[in-house]
């Protein structure tokens, strides 16, 4: 345990400079793929619900969507 200016012990320790960057820079390039997958999805939707035969099949899309993202998500 570290101490703070009045010597009292603290419970966490601070990262190096290192660690700090690099998990930012993986939480920045996680959101850069989530917002990438985002906009492939948006793009190809309406061509995949013409492909289907109309709009009532939007629901099942964004299901399987769903589904998918949360399984690959696990592995």
């Amino acid at each position: 345990m570290d101490t703070d200016l009045k010597g009292k012990k603290t419970g966490h320790r601070e990262l190096p400079k290192r660690q700090v960057v690099l998990t930012v820079a993986g939480v920045m390039l996680a959101l850069f793929f989530a917002s990438l997958d985002q906009t492939v999805v948006g793009t190809a939707l309406p061509r995949i619900i013409t492909d289907l035969g109309g709009f009532a099949q939007y629901t099942w899309v964004a299901t399987a969507y769903i589904i998918a993202s949360t399984i690959t998500l696990l592995i």
